[in-house]
């Protein structure tokens, strides 16, 4: 009894898959591609007014001591020394860009690759890959020494 039971999932699990793989075939789309699960939304909370440094400027404070050390702080010095003050708006970049120029260079040659004929894989069309693939490699070389010679000059 066990054995026959074995037998009808066995059979159903293959009837199922050629069903499902002929309507691939005639449709193009497999059984439940028209299924959609639910879309749960979650909005995002305003953390704005948890962050204390997006609140306007912060102050900072810059000053020598005896030995001549630069300190930074947010709080003025105890030691009645002169300080700087800094005002910081945490919302800019302090770290500035490099400007990158755009230099002339030279075209890269054109190859033109056009599609095999005839057989792939007789002698003559297997030599013209094998001559489209070194013109290829010969391009990315010549882009990637434009790009070491750019970065070079930065």
């Amino acid at each position: 009894m066990g054995k026959l039971v074995i037998k009808a999932i066995i059979m159903v699990v293959i009837a199922s898959g050629v069903s499902s793989y002929g309507l691939y075939l005639m449709t193009g789309k497999t059984p439940f591609s028209n299924f959609k699960l639910p879309v749960f939304s979650v909005s995002t909370p305003d953390l704005s007014n948890i962050n204390p440094l997006s609140k306007g400027t912060d102050t900072a404070f810059k000053w020598t001591d005896e030995n001549g050390v630069i300190h930074y702080s947010n709080e003025p010095p105890a030691g009645g020394e002169h300080a700087e003050i800094i005002e910081v708006n945490p919302d800019t970049n302090l770290i500035q860009g490099t400007e990158i120029t755009q230099t002339a260079t030279k075209e890269p040659a054109k190859t033109v690759i056009t599609p095999v004929e005839g057989p792939v894989y007789a002698p003559e069309n297997i030599q013209k890959l094998m001559d489209d693939a070194k013109n290829v490699e010969k391009v990315l070389q010549e882009r990637h020494k434009q790009q070491e010679e750019i970065l070079n000059k930065l």
